[in-house]
């Protein structure tokens, strides 16, 4: 058992728990995110003319990391667990909740890169804020879904042989 496990209660059950907990946060932060994205229209209607970062895609992408954090940290819980029933339901609820994190990984990554294929037309955009919202956010998600598939898949962290 892990000092979470521990500390919180059966790490069964926590294993099932964190990820509704990181989709709770998905959801948080996509409405500051929509929020975020009615400002910035806002402001690009009144003149500002793009030269501003925009909060609303770095926060689409902390709702990601944050779904497939809680994924990953179930995960580990899971394997941690035993050999259960429960433990057992575990392992499968958070290999979904993986997948589904690195669904959403992907999603964004592309709408992403394609959404702004029209975003910046015909505007004087200064390049470090091109920097900031289009290849920023890219690189970090094509990271963090690089780092989950090695972390959930590969590196599982547990004493099992896979001989």
């Amino acid at each position: 058992m892990t000092e979470t496990a521990k500390k919180w209660g059966a790490a069964d059950r926590l294993a099932i728990a964190v990820p509704m907990i990181g989709l709770v946060a998905l959801w948080f932060s996509f409405g500051v995110a929509h929020y975020l994205t009615l400002t910035e229209n806002y402001l690009g209607n009144f003149g500002q003319n793009g030269n501003f970062a925009l909060g609303s895609v770095w926060a689409f992408l902390v709702g990601v990391i944050l779904l497939g954090a809680g994924s990953l940290i179930g995960r580990r819980l899971a394997y941690a667990a035993g050999e259960g029933r429960l433990a057992k339901s575990a392992r499968g609820f958070t290999l979904i909740a993986v997948i589904v994190s690195l669904i959403s990984g992907a999603i964004f990554g592309i709408a992403t890169f394609l959404g702004n294929f029209s975003t910046w037309n015909y505007q004087q955009v200064d390049q470090l804020i091109r920097l900031a919202n289009v290849y920023g956010p890219i690189v970090v998600d094509a990271g963090f879904l690089v780092a989950l598939i090695l972390f959930a898949f590969v590196l599982k962290g547990g004493a099992e042989d896979d001989e």
